[in-house]
């Protein structure tokens, strides 16, 4: 897909807002990747560092950013060696992108790939018209699940991680603030 597109980029390695633009250029897909029509995409604490240019920000990002990753839409575009996804699909996507060439990778690891990319942070993402990301990285939507549901993926799956890795079950413990994540560490407890 040619032309342009409206977008939010972090622009400069310095704390500051977002800017917007009008004429990005939409982006051109991989072989194995799917260009995504955005319908919806949430506000993490993560766009938040990356706004404020924290410490955590300063060692990964990489300016001009189209930050934004916890998000949904509908596929518009698949590269030649994409078999399992077609146009018209409806996805969320998972922020992290392992390299599929390392040990971790080639192990049934991915989860701590060495060279692992993260979708909106070390590469552009979702606060855009559109977004392209690799397809094994997308997940399909049934019709009942709603692009606004679908952006809650990414962080509750951050929740319900975080309460199997620590094994609270039959525990009392301390949930530290109530977000999205918070919520879904509480309900998954």
């Amino acid at each position: 897909m040619k032309g342009t597109m409206c977008g939010l980029v972090k622009e400069s390695a310095a704390p500051g807002k977002f800017v917007y633009h009008t004429d990005l250029p939409i982006p051109q897909i991989d072989d194995d990747e799917v260009l995504i029509k955005i319908h919806c995409t949430a506000v993490c604490g993560t766009d938040l560092h990356i706004m404020d240019w924290d410490k955590w920000s300063q060692a990964r990002i990489k300016p001009p950013l189209i930050p934004g990753h916890e998000m949904a839409g509908d596929i518009v575009e698949v590269g030649k060696n994409v078999h399992d996804r077609k146009v018209g699909d409806r996805v969320s996507c998972e922020t992290h992108i392992p390299c599929n060439r390392c040990w971790f990778c080639k192990n049934g690891l991915p989860h701590i790939c060495k060279d692992v990319k993260l979708f909106g942070v070390t590469e552009n993402g979702a606060f855009a018209e559109y977004a392209k990301i690799r397809a094994d990285s997308t997940f399909l939507l049934d019709d009942d699940i709603s692009y606004e549901t679908a952006c809650s993926f990414e962080p509750m799956g951050a929740g319900v991680h975080g309460v199997e890795s620590a094994e609270v079950a039959g525990k009392t413990v301390l949930v530290s603030g109530c977000g999205p994540i918070g919520l879904t560490a509480i309900s998954a407890s």
